[in-house]
Formats: C-alpha cells, structure tokens, sequence
C-alpha cells in the first residue's frame, strides 16, 4: 500500500511539472486573480508563461507576487490599485501592440527589489521589456540576440512552410511564431528552441497545418537568453496566387527592397531603367540573401523599371513609382 502511494505521489508531480510547462492565456477581460480570466481556469502561478493577447485587457486590483515568470503583453496590463512583485528571474514583455497603463503612485511593477514601472509614469507601449538586467526602467526598443540570413514563407498544399537560417548564435533562447491574418493584428503558433551557441549558424523549419484562410502573414520573434529580442521581416502568403521568385517595392523615395521567396544562392544584379529604357542604376550582388534594399540617390519622382536576375535565368521585372 505504502508503495502504491508514493507511485501515486510522484505521478501526481509528474503531472504538475508537465502542466506548468504549458503558457497561461488570458480569454476575457477581467482581474488578473480571477479564474475565469484565464484558460487554464486558474489564476498565474510561480514559472509560468502568462500571455495576454490582443484585445484583451488583465486589470491589477491587489497585490500580486509571483516567482521565475515570463509575463507577454499583446493586449493590455491595466493597474487597478494593484501592483505585481516578481523576482529576478522573471521577466515582462510588451509585444508591439501591446501596453501597460496605471495611474496611481501605490502601482508598481518591481522586479528583484527594483522598481521598473510606476503607475503615475506615462504607459508603456511595446516593443519594451524589463528583467533584472534593465536597471530601474523598461528598456524599450529591440534589440537583434543572432543574425538572421533568410526566413521564407511557403505554401505545401494545405499547409505553409517556414524556414529560416541563422549565420551566428550566441546566447540565444528561442523563435517564436507568430501569424495575422490581416497584417495588424498577431497571434503566437508556437515556439521552436535555439540549437544552441555556434558561429557557423543553423537552419530552421515549422509547417503550419491545414491553413484555411487564403491570406496569412508570418514574422519570427528572436529571443535571447536575457529575454532581448526582435522581429524578423513579415512574410505573406496567399493561397491560388502563383507565387513569384520576388516581391519587389519601393520601400521609400530612394530606395527598392527584393525579398526573395525561397533560397537563391545565385549572384544576383539588380537594374533600374526609366521609362526611355535608360540604365539609372545598377548593382550587383555576389552573396544574395533572403533581402535586399538599394539605394537609388540620384532618382527624380516618376515611374520607373526595376529589373532582378541571376545567372541562372531568373528574370523578373516590376514598374514601380519613387
């Protein structure tokens, strides 16, 4: 009998071990230390994941604290005569979108002893994030934890395909996928982890399945291991558009972007004509990557023809305005 206890015991560790991995998110708009604000019916607990996603906001009536937790932001974290003490090991993040607001001296959010936001400063709008490294504030801004060289969206059927690849990591976490169906607003997919600090980088892929909606936009939120972070270039597909080996635009007055949709490790030149078919500006590139974006100084506001190829036949051709 003793022994069929302690079995029972340890499954039932095993089991809340295995249920704190799992993120807590936020379904209604309510207090934070409501069951009913959150999925897992319960309120957040020491070495969670707590994500408050968009159009949702968590308001702070009472004094919480809470241990070795990750706190995302997409919607709103609204101080309500509450404040929110955590340890060193936690962190918040403010996804773009996101915002803390607060409007009282007694609101605080301290993080190790150390006061990071006040109710009666201005609120805080994402990207930012405070943890034990960030001093007496959120440090807002983003910031690059390894070096990203290509990230591609593709479709396979029902599903779409993401591959990304790194030249370099150091002190890196993790990849978060993230997926809108306008453009606007986000949603988290999943996570995939770090393969670990190397300098000759790593390759990457995630298949999102049985997509149904013909329009999705992707990004990829680097993380590093001292929660830095930044988001990759959007990737767009839509499904029954022949998709082209670029998208090229104007991405300001003076300057054309390409982004590639799948690898091409092909040198590429990049010409841009006026409409008299007269050579403006012309660049070549031996090491092509996922993007390129060209500087064209000496353009006059008009239309003009920008030309990609490679010396493996790809030719393709856009008229654009600057």
């Amino acid at each position: 009998m003793k022994s069929i206890c302690i079995i029972f015991l340890a499954l039932v560790t095993v089991c809340h071990s295995y249920a704190t991995i799992s993120p807590i998110k936020a379904i209604g708009n309510d207090t934070w230390t409501s069951g009913l604000t959150w999925d897992l019916q319960r309120q957040p607990q020491d070495n969670d994941t707590v994500i408050i996603p968009v159009n949702i906001t968590v308001r702070i009536d009472k004094s919480i604290k809470l241990n070795n937790v990750t706190i995302k932001v997409y919607g709103t974290l609204n101080f309500n005569n509450g404040k929110m003490d955590l340890d060193n090991k936690s962190h918040v993040i403010i996804l773009s979108g996101g915002n803390i607001t607060g409007s009282k001296n007694s609101e605080y959010i301290d993080i190790g002893g150390i006061e990071k936001y006040l109710g009666t400063n201005p609120s805080i709008s994402g990207y930012a994030f405070a943890d034990a490294t960030t001093g007496s504030s959120f440090l807002q801004g983003s910031f690059l934890p390894v070096t990203l060289i290509a990230f591609y969206a593709t479709l396979s059927g029902d599903n779409v395909l993401l591959t990304w690849s790194t030249a370099q990591e150091f002190n890196n976490n993790r990849f978060e996928i993230e997926r809108s169906y306008d453009g606007r607003s986000w949603e988290h997919v999943t996570e995939v982890i770090s393969n670990g600090n190397n300098s000759m980088g790593s390759k990457y892929s995630y298949t999102d399945r049985n997509t149904a909606t013909a329009n999705i936009y992707y990004r990829i939120l680097q993380v590093d291991a001292f929660n830095h972070f930044q988001y990759s270039p959007v990737k767009r597909v839509h499904k029954g558009e022949v998709s082209q080996p670029a998208n090229i635009y104007a991405s300001s007055k003076q300057a054309v972007t390409i982004d590639f949709n799948s690898e091409v490790k092909n040198n590429i030149r990049v010409n841009v004509l006026n409409m008299n078919g007269q050579l403006i500006a012309r660049k070549d590139y031996p090491q092509s990557t996922y993007s390129i974006t060209m500087n064209i100084p000496s353009v006059v506001r008009g239309m003009y023809v920008v030309q990609v190829s490679d010396n493996n036949g790809m030719n393709e051709v856009k008229k654009l305005i600057f």
